[in-house]
Order: structure tokens, then sequence, then C-alpha cells
């Protein structure tokens, strides 16, 4: 690789420049700073690189309230803690250059707290003789009929361990120009009450019907299912 002298240096100081290696420092091998430590500029903010070594970032120290407060990765519990905030263990997103106003926050001992409003993508499940939803795939799926043959709403795939939980909404919409077919619903899925069809009747043309589900860590369990078209 032909390295170029750069215009201007200073001691202590890595200088990029169009002019040095088109601004890339390729196989760094060491970066050391005074102390044992690396500072870096930018924007008027100075943040601190410490413990630096040749496989792995250990922590990112941030100067002052605003911008990155801590971010520190131990040997087995990865942590990123005060975010663009002086309190510890909240951590703030923004878009862009716009105001960071989302924030996530340590409530107490195992829980996080959500200061705004949390929402999910609503995406299509395939319809077909079966429908099988991907649960991992997000919280609201919707099932569009397009004729009037019978089908099954399989077990989704990709549920969570036994030992987690999740909601899940399944959309049933009428689009077939008639009556929908029958639906045979899988062995995972658990009614409101013996007997009861887990989404009491199908919606009319044109019309739509829920069943909202919760992961009980081995069935689908329903929690609640519209007993009207919308």
């Amino acid at each position: 690789m032909a390295w170029t002298t750069p215009v201007t240096h200073s001691t202590g100081y890595v200088v990029l420049a169009t002019d040095y290696n088109n601004q890339l420092i390729n196989n760094l091998l060491y970066l050391h700073g005074d102390s044992g430590a690396v500072l870096l500029n930018a924007g008027g903010a100075t943040y601190t690189f410490t413990e630096v070594d040749s496989v792995q970032v250990k922590a990112i120290q941030g100067v002052g309230a605003a911008g990155l407060q801590q971010l520190v990765s131990g040997d087995t519990q990865p942590r990123l803690a005060g975010v663009n905030t002086a309190t510890g263990g909240q951590v703030s997103f923004g878009s862009g250059s716009a105001t960071v106003d989302a924030h996530v926050v340590r409530s107490a001992a195992g829980a996080l707290k959500v200061l705004n409003v949390k929402r999910a993508v609503k995406l299509s499940a395939t319809y077909g003789a079966t429908v099988t939803p991907d649960a991992s795939a997000g919280e609201w799926q919707i099932i569009t009929v397009t004729n009037g043959t019978a089908f099954t709403i399989a077990n989704p795939t990709n549920p969570p361990s036994s030992t987690e939980t999740q909601d899940l909404t399944l959309e049933i919409s009428n689009q077939s120009g008639g009556a929908m077919g029958a639906i045979t619903w899988g062995s995972a899925y658990v009614p409101l009450s013996a007997g009861q069809p887990i989404n009491y009747t199908n919606p009319a043309s044109t019309k739509k019907r829920s069943v909202f589900l919760r992961w009980s860590g081995a069935q689908w369990v329903v929690i609640n299912s519209n007993s009207v078209d919308y």
C-alpha cells in the first residue's frame, strides 16, 4: 500500500486529509494516547476511549451531560447506558438531525419502561390452502382471503421459547366476493371457551375480524376475538 506524506501534522495527532490515503487509515495496529487513553474531539465534544487493545474497545466514555455517556462491554454483561442524558440507565433515540425524543429507561431491576409509544408494523401472511404465520415477523398479521375455499391456519412458526411470551394478532379480511370457506385452526391455538371457534365466525364479504393471541410458553391462547365485523 502506498502512503503519501500529509500536508501538515502535529505530535500526538493523526491527520486525515484528502491527500493522505483518501481519509482512510488501514491496518492500524496500535492507537495509544497519554495515560493509556485516546481522546477524540468532534463538534466541540470530547470523547475518551480507554482500555484500547487490538481486539476490542472495552469502554467508551463521553465528557459532559450531552452525547454518549457510557458504552461498556464487560466479560459477560454488555450494557449501554446514559445516551443523550445525564441520567444513567436511559437510552434515547432521534432521527437524523431531529431532536432526540424517544426514550427507554431502566425502571427497576430487570425492568424496562418505554417513555413514548412502542409501535409495531402490520404485515400480511401468505394466503393459500394452508396459512402459516411467522411469529417472529411481526405482532399484527393480515390474512386476506380471496376465495370461498376452506383453508387451515397452521401453528405459527418461530414462536418464543417456553420462558418467553409474545402478543400476536391475526386479522382475517374477507375479499373473496362472497362467503368465506371454513377455517381449521392448528393445535397450538386455545379458544376462549371449550367448543368455541377461535374466530367466533367468519367476516362477511369486504369485512374483517381479528383474533388477539398471547403465547403461554407452549400454546397461543386467545385473549379476545371480534364478535362483530369491522
